[in-house]
């Protein structure tokens, strides 16, 4: 996988994605990121089994290619990026290379065969409800819900 793509819209995307992941001690992959690169879109992946999210990123896509990165580590890695315009993501072996015209680093990866898959949502599974009644209906019952999530089925709204 090689792709350049925009900085900004990269550190844009990369913290909204990186709430989602899980952190799970005994499934380390659910702490990652999916970076897939196809066509003209560089789309990141996140999930904690219970939601999942996926955005897309324009991107000039010179190898097509998959890999599964920690999540809070390239996250931290593009915040400290400063002053740049552009930057170039390749995977190398088990790593990959992020890199632009003055910073260079490589992160470890993880298979990319043991991330989750996440369900697609067709257009007959959506329904609209008015933010207001949304709202109201969540604020009547969340001060039942438990503080504690050792039992999710009761910490849950």
């Amino acid at each position: 996988m090689k792709v350049e793509c925009s900085l900004d819209k990269l550190k844009t995307m990369v913290p909204v994605v990186d709430k989602v992941t899980g952190k799970n001690l005994t499934l380390q992959i659910l702490s990652s990121i999916l970076i897939i690169a196809n066509g003209k879109t560089l789309k990141l992946r996140a999930t904690n089994l219970d939601i999942g999210i996926e955005v897309e990123i324009p991107a000039k896509i010179e190898k097509e290619g998959v890999v599964a990165v920690r999540g809070s580590t390239f996250n931290n890695l593009l915040s400290a990026i400063q002053n740049e315009k552009t930057v170039i993501i390749e995977s190398i072996n088990d790593n990959i290379s992020i890199s632009t015209q003055s910073t260079s680093a490589t992160i470890k990866c993880y298979p990319p065969t043991d991330f989750p898959t996440i369900p697609l949502i067709t257009k007959s599974d959506s329904f609209t409800v008015p933010v207001d009644r949304f709202i109201s209906g969540i604020n009547s019952v969340s001060y039942s819900s438990s503080l504690s999530d050792i039992k999710p089925e009761i910490s849950s709204v």
